[in-house]
Formats: structure tokens, sequence, C-alpha cells
């Protein structure tokens, strides 16, 4: 996958950013795709609206507190297979399961709660 500031692309589709266009992203898809390449579109819209807006999306936060934690922890966690059991994660998107952040006196803590309704 190709990525830059203004231009994606992948197999069988494109994303074009064009900054102060009126309509600034321009989406091109050849057909009917699977589901890796489709992930990859999804990426790279995401990429092109953040550039766009600079708004931060919850799955931009829920990555960055991620990438804290694991920095905090040294770097990285192991996980045994029984930690990655559907139970412990929630189902297959950890439905089950979300976080909530509150500022303390200290920074911020992350707290695992359980999901709202719906996921």
């Amino acid at each position: 996958m190709k990525d830059e500031t203004t231009d994606w692309s992948g197999s069988g589709w494109s994303v074009h950013r064009e900054p102060g266009a009126a309509t600034p992203i321009t989406v091109h898809v050849d057909g009917p795709m699977d589901a890796v390449t489709s992930r990859q579109l999804y990426t790279a819209l995401h990429h092109a609206a953040w550039c766009d807006d600079e708004q931060v999306s919850p799955e931009d936060w829920a990555h960055t507190l991620l990438i804290a934690l694991l920095v905090r922890a040294g770097g990285s966690v192991e996980l045994t297979p029984e930690q990655l059991a559907p139970d412990a994660l929630g189902g297959p998107n950890g439905g089950h399961y979300g976080f909530q952040t509150e500022i303390t006196d200290s920074g911020l803590r992350v707290s695992v709660v359980p999901a709202r309704p719906g996921g």
C-alpha cells in the first residue's frame, strides 16, 4: 500500500486528498474487495480524513493509549494463549470490554470497564 499525505492506493482502489477543496477526499474502487483489501482501504480513508480535519478518532485515541501503556511496560507485553481467549478479549472485536480514562494528580489513569450495550 502506498501511503503519502495526499495519495493512498492499493490493489483495486485509491484515495486522493486535495487540501482546501470543497470535497477534499476522492475514492476510486475497481470492484468488490476481500477483507484484507477492505481493511487497507478503510485505513487509507481513516488517514485521509485525519489529515484533512486533524480530528483524532476513537480508534486513534485507543491506539495512542495502547502505545503509551506498552512503552511504560518496557516496550512489549507477552500474553499467554489463555489471555487471548474470546472470553478474555470479549469476543472477536473485544466488544465485552471498553476503557475509560481519568485525569489524576499524577497523570492519566486508564481502566478496563464493561463495554456500553451494543459494543
